[in-house]
């Protein structure tokens, strides 16, 4: 069995007409599976029994060993990935996110023991940083018709997100606190507060780590990672850039992505017409 997994095995007291059929099930080691009736659970790695006993005769059972294995969604020609060598920024990684989809990420952290990966394309179509109606639902009052506001958040863009990966079910789900993270020119005032988001299993890059990698203004800095698969045609589902957490703290009609040229600029919030979505999750190495 593969971590995460079910299996149900059947037993049948002998003979047909026997007074006492009750059963009684157990697991040697439940760190490793669990046992309830029949349904295995697979929990952990390692090996263990699992017992049927009846429960008028503890001399009367029978038993099955149980494997569990981690189940191994990441494919690399980069071996890194199966070992604690550090693997390079921009090593390809195709991530089978369920059971039967799987896409092609970018190294963009490596701990050794867990991987960041940046999706190589879009997902899904165009979608606004944050809709009128998501800014007056999280709290914001002054939505600029001409503008539009920063100061919610990206709430549109990480809805939209969260449905679109809620489904990648091989992707462990997690919790998380987004904080906008670039101050203004004090290095004090951000745009919006910090938003908790629950049980998601991919988040929106930051100017922090787009930064980081390289994209370090309005030229063609960034790594061909971060901006592969973008395009100036500007097509429904292939918008030419995708957004960034962060809102622009000099404009507060305004927020930051990465374009296909290769540079990180601001565009305005409620601009539907351009903007696109690019996962980041987080996933432990075939260790």
């Amino acid at each position: 069995m593969n971590i995460g997994e079910t299996k149900i095995v059947t037993a049948t007291p002998k003979p047909d007409d026997a007074k006492d059929k009750e059963l009684i099930w157990k697991s040697n080691d439940e760190s490793i599976a669990t046992v309830n009736n029949g349904v295995i659970a697979a929990i952990n790695t390692g090996t263990t029994k699992v017992i049927v006993t009846s429960s008028s005769n503890t001399k009367i059972k029978k038993q099955i060993n149980v494997t569990v294995n981690k189940k191994e969604i990441m494919t690399s020609t980069d071996t890194c990935i199966n070992n604690s060598t550090k693997c390079s920024n921009g090593t390809l990684v195709t991530v089978k996110v369920n059971d039967t989809t799987s896409y092609d990420f970018y190294v963009i952290d490596d701990t050794k023991k867990e991987l960041t990966l940046i999706m190589d394309r879009n997902l899904g179509g165009k979608v606004e940083w944050i809709a009128q109606e998501d800014y007056e639902a999280g709290g914001g009052k002054y939505w600029d018709k001409s503008y539009g506001k920063n100061n919610i958040g990206p709430l549109t863009a990480l809805n939209y997100l969260e449905n679109l990966t809620k489904g990648w079910t091989n992707i462990p789900s997690y919790d998380y606190t987004l904080e906008d993270d670039k101050p203004d020119s004090s290095g004090k005032t951000v745009r919006y507060q910090p938003i908790e988001r629950r049980n998601v299993r991919a988040r929106m890059l930051t100017y922090t780590e787009a930064h980081n990698h390289g994209c370090t203004g309005s030229s063609s800095t960034c790594p061909k990672y971060l901006y592969e698969n973008l395009s100036s045609s500007n097509t429904d589902q292939q918008p030419y850039m995708y957004w960034l957490s962060t809102a622009c703290s000099d404009f507060d009609y305004a927020s930051f992505n990465v374009r296909y040229g290769g540079y990180v600029a601001n565009r305005f919030v409620k601009d539907a017409k351009s903007g696109g979505i690019r996962p980041v999750i987080k996933i432990s190495k075939n260790l």
